[in-house]
């Protein structure tokens, strides 16, 4: 396969692997505020209206306790800045696609083994 043709692939899953990843970023938010969202509303209807049980208590403990773990752990995933590296990745390709593409066209053999180089040095980047 000519190295433009790999480079193309590359930068095709790089695009797809950014949109995953801002789309695994925004769900992980949802998430965190539905449920963070329907704590509070709980916390204050108990306010309003308490319990006679001890149960509420415990849950919304360990409700809290839930929440604030998989917060740390999706805010340790960092999806938008892995998205951020990725979308460099993939324009860096664009441009050495196109000198790829011209290497290619008037078959220079020196110009296409340094690109291969700086080709694997991007992806070792992302």
């Amino acid at each position: 396969m000519a190295l433009s043709d790999r480079i193309w692939w590359t930068k095709k899953s790089k695009i797809q692997t950014e949109k995953r990843l801002l789309r695994k970023d925004i769900a992980s938010q949802i998430i965190l505020l539905w449920y963070t969202v329907f704590s509070v509303f709980a916390s204050v209807y108990e306010l309003a209206k308490p319990s006679t049980n001890s149960l509420f208590s415990v849950l919304m403990v360990s409700l809290s306790v839930l929440i604030m773990a998989v917060t740390l752990f999706i805010g340790n995933r960092t999806f938008k800045e892995r998205a951020m590296l990725v979308k460099q990745c993939y324009e860096q390709l664009s441009i050495l696609n196109i000198q790829a593409d011209e290497a290619e066209k008037t078959n220079n053999k020196d110009d296409i083994f340094k690109l291969e180089d700086e080709y694997k040095n991007i992806l070792s980047v992302c």
